[in-house]
């Protein structure tokens, strides 16, 4: 939730693709104009108005599911729905990305850290018929092509 507009004299493009790396709103080389100061913290205000960002929070995902992202469980009517680590990181991942498809190569690549190449598609799809019997039918789509999907409320 923290937007950061990077103060710096150095001008080496190398030095500032490295930098890139922390998620910065902008950069503004030294010395500072005041016009461009402005115009970078009103553009780190429109972020905050055209993207959402999660916090650790209880997200609804209708009326008797709701996954915490504090404790990393999914609880049906408050009580908490037994998931895997993988399932649980699959679903933190989906809702992450709400109403967004998330694709193949990046669930398995961010789940299993798959690094080794011990994970594939067939495995994804034996986890998400596991997951999908944990939630309420439908919340879970199947992106064709592409990946899945997760319909939430909030």
């Amino acid at each position: 939730n923290t937007k950061v507009i990077f103060l710096t004299s150095h001008s080496n493009v190398e030095y500032l693709l490295e930098s890139s790396e922390l998620k910065l709103t902008s950069y503004l080389l030294k010395p500072i104009q005041k016009a461009k100061l402005l115009e970078k913290i009103e553009q780190a205000k429109k972020e905050f108005q055209n993207y959402t960002t999660i916090t650790n929070t209880l997200i609804e995902i209708d009326e008797h599911y709701s996954f915490s992202f504090d404790t990393m469980e999914l609880y049906y009517n408050s009580k908490a729905v037994t998931l895997t680590y993988k399932e649980s990181a699959i679903l933190s991942m989906l809702i992450k990305k709400r109403n967004t498809p998330v694709g193949f190569d990046d669930i398995i690549y961010t789940v299993w850290d798959d690094s080794l190449g011990f994970a594939d598609k067939q495995n994804l799809k034996t986890m998400m018929t596991g997951l999908r019997k944990k939630l309420p039918e439908g919340v879970i789509k199947n992106v064709y092509g592409v990946g899945y999907k997760i319909i939430v409320n909030s």
